[in-house]
């Protein structure tokens, strides 16, 4: 009688060990098959579709921009230009310098509305010795956040300046040229519009452009 709790004992503990053993056991190649098809189909769903992308670093993070080429292809050309330094800022014409934006800072920051950067004078004064014409889409609208376009000195009038929304603003005037929209990173753009400013929207500590990378995917 005083066996049987012991050999109840030894009993669980074989089940338990050959629990172990089995999930010790490498996976079926089936198995193996699928995880890597889910790994697969993760990773592809972070590709980007096939166009030209901006990837901008910030002192704060980085985001992505779609570049609308189509739509608005004068102020991309302008954008890429400059970004790479193959524009010359000061005509607007080709020729090597500096990547433009590199250094350059986010010199007003509203929350609920955007940021606003690529001014080397860093107060929304300055700009390149050129200036490129609007591209107005009328069938784009500042309907939602993450849209970039040109911050103009007047009709006609861009130069480096941009912004990008951090929501819907349509109320925002159908002046400005919208050439891209943040794919990636938009929760970066919101962070930057909700740092500490002084009363003219400037950010109190620089969120600084560490560098704009252009990004040409094919097919």
């Amino acid at each position: 009688m005083q066996s049987q709790p012991v050999i109840r004992v030894a009993v669980q503990a074989i089940a338990v060990l050959l629990a172990i053993a089995l999930l010790a056991t490498p996976a079926s190649a089936e198995q193996s098959t699928a995880w890597g098809a889910t790994t697969q189909a993760r990773d592809a769903s972070a590709v980007l579709a096939p166009g030209v992308y901006a990837h901008v670093g910030t002192s704060l993070g980085a985001f992505t921009i779609r570049l609308f080429e189509h739509e608005a292809p004068k102020t991309v050309e302008n954008f890429i230009g400059l970004a790479e330094g193959s524009t010359d800022p000061a005509t607007g014409k080709p020729g090597r310098s500096r990547p433009y934006y590199d250094g350059l800072t986010f010199h007003r920051a509203v929350p609920g509305f955007m940021v606003q950067g690529g001014d080397p004078n860093g107060d929304g004064t300055g700009g390149p010795g050129y200036r490129v014409p609007d591209e107005i889409d009328p069938v784009r609208t500042f309907d939602k956040a993450g849209l970039v376009a040109m911050a103009s000195f007047g009709p006609n009038a861009n130069g480096s300046q941009f912004f990008v929304t951090v929501a819907p603003y349509p109320r925002l005037p159908l002046k400005y040229t919208i050439f891209g929209e943040v794919v990636r990173g938009l929760d970066v753009v919101v962070s930057i519009s909700r740092v500490k400013t002084d009363l003219r929207a400037r950010p109190i500590t620089p969120v600084v452009i560490t560098s704009v990378r252009i990004d040409r995917v094919i097919d």
